[in-house]
C-alpha cells in the first residue's frame, strides 16, 4: 500500500468514526423524571417556609448616600407576599425618590435544584434586572445577596443584606460598586 493510499485510508476510517460516533453516542440519552419526581423536587420546604415572617405590609424609611456623602431620606410601602404555593417571597415597593413616584419589585427564594438563594429586582428607576445570588447568613435571620445590575457607566456590584430584627421589624442595607459603607438603608416596621 503506498503512503497516499494509507493517509486517504486512514482519514476515511477516521471521518466514517466520528461520524459513527454522532449517530451512535457512547452515553443513551437521560429518561426525564418521573412526574411525581417534578411534583416532589418542586415543592417548597422549610427554607421557603423561613421567609414567611417578611409577609406583610410594612412602612419603609430610607437613606441614600450619594457619592459626595449627601444622604436623601425616602418613604415607602413594601407590601410582602409569598406566592406560587409558597414557593417565593414577592415584593411591591410603593414610594417616592426626591420627588419622584417609585415602584420597585422583588423575588426572593430558594432553588431546591441548586440549593442557593437568589433575589431579583426591577424598579421605576432603571430598565434593567438585578439578580443576585444568596446565602443564609443566620437560619431565618439573615440573607446576603450579591449580585450586579447595569447602570449609566456600565456593570455595577451590589450586595444585599436583609434582616429580620424583630418580629414587626426588618432592614435592607444595600452596598453598591463594591463600597464596604452602605449606599442604602432601608428600615421597615410593620404596618399590618
Amino acid at each position: 500500500m503506498k503512503a497516499r493510499d494509507f493517509v486517504v485510508t486512514a482519514a476515511v476510517a477516521m471521518a466514517i468514526g466520528w461520524a459513527g460516533r454522532s449517530v451512535f453516542p457512547d452515553d443513551a440519552p437521560k429518561t426525564p423524571p418521573a412526574g411525581e419526581d417534578w411534583a416532589k423536587f418542586g415543592q417548597p420546604g422549610d427554607e421557603h417556609a423561613r421567609l414567611k415572617p417578611l409577609v406583610g405590609v410594612w412602612n419603609v424609611v430610607g437613606e441614600f448616600v450619594g457619592p459626595d456623602g449627601s444622604v436623601v431620606k425616602s418613604e415607602s410601602t413594601s407590601s410582602m407576599s409569598m406566592i406560587l404555593g409558597d414557593r417565593y417571597l414577592q415584593q411591591e415597593v410603593h414610594g417616592s425618590v426626591l420627588g419622584t413616584a417609585f415602584e420597585g419589585r422583588s423575588l426572593i427564594g430558594f432553588d431546591n435544584g441548586s440549593k442557593k438563594w437568589f433575589n431579583v429586582w426591577v424598579d421605576s428607576m432603571g430598565t434593567g434586572l438585578l439578580v443576585a445570588d444568596g446565602v443564609e447568613d443566620e437560619k431565618g435571620r439573615r440573607w446576603t445577596f450579591n449580585g450586579s445590575f447595569n447602570g449609566p457607566s456600565g456593570p455595577i456590584q451590589s450586595r444585599d443584606v436583609v434582616t429580620i430584627t424583630g418580629e414587626n421589624e426588618f432592614t435592607w442595607v444595600s452596598y453598591m460598586g463594591g463600597v464596604e459603607k452602605p449606599t442604602m438603608s432601608m428600615k421597615a416596621s410593620r404596618r399590618k
